[in-house]
């Protein structure tokens, strides 16, 4: 791996901890954080991959999405179970 793309793929790691560590201190939203920190590991895993024979890293693509995936609606689905629901809140006061 040359040392342009190995550079690129260190930008790209520091980059989404970073990044998500702002999205998680902003917003206090961890699955927002993640994602945010997903989206610029798997450019990086991209670049790691990139260099010929890109036929072969196929499927180290497809996997590294896959997994990206799996995780996205995991954590979405964690997040939405153990949100409480108001039941006030959906309740809303007739008009008279």
């Amino acid at each position: 791996m040359s040392a342009l793309v190995e550079y690129a793929v260190l930008a790209c790691m520091a980059a989404g901890i970073l990044s998500a560590a702002v999205v998680l201190l902003v917003s206090r939203n961890a699955v927002l954080a993640l994602r945010v920190g997903l989206d610029l590991w798997l450019a990086a895993s991209l670049l790691r991959i990139a260099e010929p024979p890109v036929g072969e890293h196929l499927l180290y693509v497809v996997a590294i999405m896959v997994i990206r995936q799996l995780i996205r609606v995991a954590l979405v689905t964690s997040w939405s179970q153990r949100r409480p629901t108001d039941p006030g809140l959906s309740q809303r006061p007739s008009a008279r």
